[in-house]
């Protein structure tokens, strides 16, 4: 037996539900039944999937363990760059057999959606976008380009359609303000009904006006220890635009460990370029004995370093003893006594200058102190003459009628020479008047409750600036450790410059011009 499976039917038994671009309509409907077609819509348009993880290396593992065959197999999820990846495999043995490959893979799609912005939009701006659409399909294609903004106002219609033509590519523009502060979400889609893409991007926005940075700073021996802090920020200030930062070191002197790696490869070319690396390779040298728990990169070799820098400053005295700023100048107080002070400080930690350099160059300055004019003829100044006197006293002694000439016009020192004074009496056990000087240091301090610094000017001289307040601090700071060691300013100052440390470490070199003196300094005292 078989059952009859045969049935009848109209279509006049079933309602027919379509759309009119948007909008619903009903074709036919006698009677209550069910859906049984639908007109084409944007249905028909391929859905992508959205692209927004974009990356530089899409993989690293270290640790790929083979089999006895030599054989691994690694999986990995590629990030949304279309691009060419390389892969690079290197393999070593136990019995230490190295070998090494490098394999390319594209990440492609024929239908591409590429989406061109600024680095960033500033709070008030209008931008253009666009948007590039590539179509690597075999035939024409209807494209359907869209933009969504998150964040931000589009100013023209965000959706357009258009025909591309096979291997051929479109562009369209679109216009956005950024009145708010923050980060924009842009999304844009290239729809086919064959193949279709769509990216995601991050816009960021920064705020119209001047960037202020406002820094408070605490110490505290209670690991359980609260402390409040109040910031007064500009009522004006865009409240979407504020961002705190806290760091947290162990010690004061740990926040400066991370500079040492820094210090011993810093560039130079004229003489006081190569001081300014010379100098922090032989204090980083001082610091890994001092403070046990400091550490450098096994790469940097101290002595090697110490030695080439030596051998350039040889390179660079004149035949009267003196250093200038360059080899056929003529020989500078200033860039004398901060040589001799650091051939002085290498030999104090270790090395072994050439002494007869060192002698050239002390007499070199007894004869600019003597007549007190550089070579064209110009006054040295009373700030420079400090630091002659004080690279003569570290290195083997001053005559005492320097000394005394310098003591005698304390009152016209600025914090800098001040500073060097104080340090000079100290190295002649003169501690009465160098605790004179050390007062004098106290009583002109700018400080409150967290933080204590001095603000110093110098001559011109050549493109330094001026104002050479971080080297103030810095020797000041030295001056009082060594005089006064109970002085209540000292964990301040040292707050100060730790606060304010990328200010003296941490730009960028000019290549033909010199360092800031605030710089070399500061790393060499």
């Amino acid at each position: 037996m078989r059952y009859n499976s045969v049935e009848t039917h109209l279509s006049i038994s079933y309602s027919f539900i379509g759309y009119a671009g948007d909008k619903p309509m009903e074709l036919a409907k006698n009677k209550a039944s069910y859906q049984l077609a639908d007109f084409k819509n944007e249905g028909d348009l391929v859905q992508p999937t959205i692209r927004k993880n974009f990356k530089d290396t899409a993989f690293w593992q270290p640790d790929v363990i083979t089999g006895a065959d030599g054989r691994a197999t690694v999986k990995v999820n590629l990030p949304d760059n279309l691009t060419t990846w390389r892969a690079t495999a290197r393999g070593v043995t136990a019995d230490t057999k190295v070998g090494a490959t490098k394999y390319k893979v594209v990440a492609r799609k024929d239908v591409i959606m590429r989406l061109e912005t600024p680095r960033f939009v500033t709070q008030g701006d209008t931008v253009t976008l666009s948007g590039i659409v590539h179509n690597y399909l075999n035939a024409d294609k209807s494209t359907q380009i869209s933009l969504e903004v998150d964040g931000a106002q589009l100013q023209n219609s965000g959706k357009q359609t258009v025909t591309i033509t096979k291997q051929g590519e479109h562009r369209i523009d679109w216009q956005i303000s950024a009145p708010n502060v923050g980060e924009i979400k842009l999304l844009a889609k290239a729809l086919t009904d064959t193949e279709s893409d769509a990216v995601e991007l991050p816009l960021t926005v920064v705020p119209r006006g001047l960037h202020q940075v406002k820094n408070e700073s605490a110490t505290s021996a209670d690991e359980n220890a609260e402390k409040t802090f109040s910031l007064n920020l500009p009522p004006t200030a865009d409240a979407r635009a504020r961002n705190l930062r806290i760091e947290v070191a162990p010690s004061v002197a740990g926040t400066l460990f991370g500079a040492l790696d820094y210090l011993t490869t810093y560039p130079y070319g004229c003489t006081e370029q190569t001081m300014s690396s010379f100098l922090p390779n032989v204090i980083v040298t001082r610091a890994l004995k001092d403070v046990k728990s400091s550490s450098i990169r096994d790469s940097n070799d101290l002595p090697k370093k110490v030695q080439k820098g030596m051998d350039r400053l040889y390179a660079y005295q004149h035949n009267d003893g003196g250093w200038g700023w360059w080899k056929d100048d003529g020989s500078d107080p200033f860039m004398t006594a901060y040589v001799v002070s650091g051939l002085t400080l290498a030999k104090q930690n270790g090395y072994q200058p050439d002494e007869n350099r060192i002698n050239s160059g002390r007499e070199k300055l007894k004869q600019m102190l003597g007549s007190g004019t550089t070579e064209n003829g110009t006054q040295i100044d009373l700030e420079t003459r400090s630091f002659m006197v004080y690279a003569l006293e570290e290195s083997g002694g001053a005559d005492s009628a320097y000394v005394e000439k310098v003591f005698s016009e304390r009152g016209n020192l600025e914090p800098y020479g001040r500073a060097l004074l104080a340090l000079t009496l100290k190295q002649r056990k003169d501690d009465k008047r160098a605790r004179e000087v050390a007062a004098d240091i106290e009583r002109t301090v700018i400080a409150d409750d967290h933080f204590a610094h001095w603000e110093s000017r110098r001559k011109a001289m050549l493109d330094f600036a001026e104002s050479n307040d971080t080297e103030a601090t810095a020797l000041s700071l030295k001056a009082l450790a060594q005089i006064k060691p109970d002085s209540s300013l000292l964990p301040r100052v040292a707050r100060h410059l730790v606060s304010n440390r990328h200010n003296s470490f941490g730009g960028s070199r000019p290549r033909t011009r010199r360092l800031r003196s605030s710089d070399s300094s500061t790393i060499s005292r």
